[in-house]
């Protein structure tokens, strides 16, 4: 993992912190440094370079949220995360552009330990600092101005319609990751395998969302050049036909249920990144925005030629900083290299739908994409419910987005 990773945990609790240090010191290799209020932190910032800091909400004289926030300031690329057992949805609502996420307390050590392991490793592999500093300040994803104001039309409503506003959600990648941000550490690996976005966003009354909503730099409608604007909505046309697709192939090989649902999530979410660069290097995107895919996308190669770094990078440190899990977190860096996750169900069924979509779906492209053997009968069944998906797809796609785009 490289360089040990620098963490300071900050608490009016001395009790608290005294087991922090005790847990940590046994089961981690981290540089650990404790604070018990918000100036003594600051010293503490003023003379070690730290990575992540983690601070409770409630404490006497400066609170989590104020500490926060002047590291925010002062220390732009530092991980800023809330710790807290006692902290209204409201104020983490009101907090939310000064932290990156929110861990709820009691906290679960392991979680704990695999999150700040998981930004450590993604943050090691954005070795250019503007680019760290970049993704840490991304306090919102730009997200398609008609889809938008279908969301305002709905929470405005005297009789919203949830199926509608679900609908909404997921067919924006802005908005959806926007969303599952809040979630926090709520959000685990397990609640993505158990009840999938449905169910999750079931959980969001309309009241919260017209809260975030609202408080204004949770979602961010794309200004601009309608290039741009267009570009988005081909990214997020692409996300909801790629999802489709590879949950339907994942489906005919017998997945269960749960992997279904991670698949569903992390195949919305894959391509993050590329919101990121639009947000962040519109003019500088515009000098590649001509070659793109069949899939209206941008080719990884060159956005590595322009930037020095792809998408990959990008939105898998983004959803780490955010509180994503692992899994999902790592499927995302490695999504265009599925041959090093072999294990891994998401990346594999992504590759293969990618595979069809960009129309190069014959057996070798095929076997050369996911680097491992497939029986021709497999194969043949991939292709025969491509070619049932493909002519029923085109219907639903037009109809969902005529729908969110007018």
């Amino acid at each position: 993992m490289g360089n040990k990773c620098r963490v300071l945990f900050v608490d009016d609790d001395a009790r608290m912190l005294s087991g922090i240090r005790r847990l940590l010191t046994l089961q981690t290799d981290w540089e650990i440094f404790f604070a018990e209020n918000g100036p003594e932190a600051l010293e503490l910032l003023n003379r070690n370079p730290l990575d992540i800091v983690i601070s409770d909400m409630r404490m006497k004289g400066m609170d989590g949220a104020v500490l926060l926030d002047k590291i925010r300031h002062s220390y732009p690329d530092i991980v800023r995360i809330i710790l807290s057992g006692q902290t209204s949805q409201q104020k983490l609502i009101e907090a939310i552009d000064r932290i990156h996420y929110y861990i709820p307390k009691p906290y679960d050590l392991g979680h704990l330990t695999d999150s700040i392991d998981t930004i450590h490793q993604m943050r090691n592999s954005l070795k250019n600092p503007e680019y760290r500093h970049m993704v840490a300040n991304q306090t919102a994803l730009p997200v398609v101005p008609s889809v938008y104001h279908k969301l305002l039309e709905q929470i405005n409503s005297d009789h919203p319609d949830k199926q509608c506003l679900s609908q909404i959600l997921r067919s924006d990648i802005g908005l959806l990751c926007g969303l599952l941000h809040i979630a926090g550490a709520g959000f685990s690996i397990q609640a993505a395998e158990s009840a999938g976005l449905s169910s999750i966003l079931a959980r969001y009354d309309i009241g919260f969302l017209r809260e975030l909503v609202q408080q204004g730099s949770i979602f961010k409608p794309m200004e601009g050049n309608s290039i741009f604007i267009e570009y988005l909505n081909q990214i997020n046309r692409h996300s909801v036909r790629i999802t489709s697709l590879a949950v339907s192939l994942a489906r005919i090989d017998g997945l269960s249920p749960s992997q279904l649902r991670l698949l569903e999530l992390f195949t919305t979410l894959h391509d993050v990144g590329k919101l990121i660069l639009l947000d962040n290097r519109p003019e500088e995107l515009r000098t590649i925005l001509a070659p793109l895919t069949v899939a209206g996308h941008v080719g990884r190669q060159a956005e590595t030629e322009q930037f020095g770094i792809s998408h990959s990078e990008l939105g898998a440190y983004l959803l780490s900083i955010w509180g994503f899990p692992r899994k999902i977190v790592e499927s995302v860096y490695w999504h265009h290299s599925p041959q090093i996750l072999r294990d891994s169900l998401p990346v594999r069924y992504l590759a293969i739908a990618e595979t069809m979509l960009a129309a190069t779906s014959d057996a070798d492209s095929l076997l050369k994409k996911i680097g491992q053997h497939v029986s021709p009968e497999k194969l043949a069944q991939w292709m025969q419910l491509y070619q049932q998906w493909s002519h029923k797809e085109q219907e639903q796609d037009h109809a969902i987005f005529s729908y969110v785009s007018r």
